[in-house]
């Protein structure tokens, strides 16, 4: 497939500033939460996929074979605990660009480091009611709040990791190996769901 990267518009561009503020805001305090200046503006599910499309030069952007690389990763995962700690709710999205918001050079366009496999941590209290969030995994270092800048829509590709049988690091049954695919397809068919036949 071939990428050809445009220019991106003014509002993509301020759309990758809010996520790089937020990396560096997470560097300097990584317990405080997400700092949005009073010119900041969300964006919508629209302003996003269009602000994809600019930085990555394609309208077909989670092609099977990357859907299909990033399945055989979890079928051949010696550390399959560890990316997916019981509990950790899994948002999968697409952020074409660096912690910095920089746009991804064309060797990490090509390999699809754009699809992100964000890790939020979720405190809740006794009735399951979400009281805070982090991301902690997936984008930068620092635990940060970049899941909470994602349009509304992406909420659907997600899905929460299921307890395993056996406490011991690495032993995973072939059932929970099964398990954690069927529920990273479906959050995958969901994103590419919502980014097919994007025309901008």
């Amino acid at each position: 497939m071939s990428f050809e990267p445009k220019l991106p518009s003014q509002r993509s561009l301020e759309i990758s500033k809010i996520y790089a503020q937020e990396v560096g805001r997470a560097a300097r305090d990584e317990n405080g939460s997400l700092y949005l200046a009073a010119d900041d503006r969300l964006p919508t599910k629209e302003e996003y996929l269009a602000m994809c499309n600019e930085f990555l030069g394609t309208e077909n952007i989670l092609p099977d074979g990357l859907l299909k690389a990033r399945l055989d990763f979890i079928k051949q995962d010696s550390h399959l605990k560890q990316h997916f700690q019981p509990g950790r709710k899994i948002q999968l999205a697409v952020i074409p660009f660096s912690g910095n918001g920089i746009r991804l050079d064309p060797d990490g366009i090509k390999d699809g480091d754009y699809l992100r496999t964000l890790v939020v941590m979720e405190e809740k209290d006794e009735f399951g009611n979400v009281l805070s969030s982090k991301t902690v995994g997936g984008f930068s270092f620092y635990r940060n709040e970049v899941h909470k800048l994602l349009p509304a829509e992406f909420t659907e590709c997600s899905f929460v990791v299921p307890s395993y049988s056996s406490n011991g690091p690495y032993t995973v049954t072939d059932a929970e190996r099964e398990i954690i695919m069927t529920e990273y397809e479906r959050a995958l068919r969901k994103l590419q769901e919502l980014l097919k036949g994007f025309v901008p």
